[in-house]
């Protein structure tokens, strides 16, 4: 049954939701990909959680080289996705939801942060200043190697 639910969806896009052919298009191709990477993994599409819904994003993300906005509209391919099976009663709760609502709320801290207006340890909304410190550690090296990763033309670069 869960193989049919993309072409299902991708009806539903079309003809109840009025998508655009590409756009309908799109939304149909993610959930693919990640029921495909569910299957692989041998998690039940009732099973998925935020955790893993991550896990595959960053797997995506890092094997076919995407940039945030395509994170972005994966993220909410997924999350209309996760609304269709609710609507079908495959799932219960939006593993999508808490990520959506993540990415507001992190736009709005880093931008107080940039802009000056805010400290780190009151962005992270952290109470103690030591596990502000933890998460705010930097690894040099790591730095270096995800530096080469993503922008390999600007290998000699060095500050």
């Amino acid at each position: 049954m869960e193989q049919a639910l993309p072409e299902q969806y991708y009806t539903r896009l079309l003809s109840l939701e009025h998508h655009a052919y590409l756009t309908a298009e799109t939304y149909r191709g993610k959930p693919q990909l990640f029921l495909s990477w569910l299957s692989a993994k041998s998690i039940e599409l009732e099973q998925v959680d935020t955790h893993s819904l991550t896990q595959y994003l960053d797997k995506h993300q890092s094997e076919n080289s995407l940039d945030s906005r395509s994170v972005a509209k994966s993220i909410t391919a997924l999350h209309s996705f996760s609304h269709f099976t609710i609507d079908k009663r495959v799932i219960v709760a939006n593993p999508a939801a808490l990520l959506e609502e993540a990415r507001p709320a992190l736009a709005q801290r880093s931008n107080a942060l940039l802009a000056g207006s805010a400290d780190i340890q009151t962005v992270l909304k952290h109470a103690n200043m030591t596990t502000t410190q933890t998460y705010s550690h930097v690894d040099i090296s790591l730095l270096h190697k995800k530096h080469q990763q993503y922008l390999p033309k600007l290998k000699n670069y060095e500050s």
